[in-house]
């Protein structure tokens, strides 16, 4: 996973998901509460 490195550890947690793709933590805020419920799913 050597591209959630490249953005930011912080970012693999939670966003394991393709929000990595998405900018930082700020649009990830609300990108996570959709990629959460994804997740809970899988």
């Amino acid at each position: 996973m050597p591209i959630i490195s490249d953005e930011g550890e912080l970012l693999s947690p939670f966003s394991s998901v393709p929000t990595n793709s998405a900018p930082p933590q700020p649009t990830a805020g609300e990108e996570s509460n959709e990629d959460i419920s994804a997740d809970s799913q899988i």
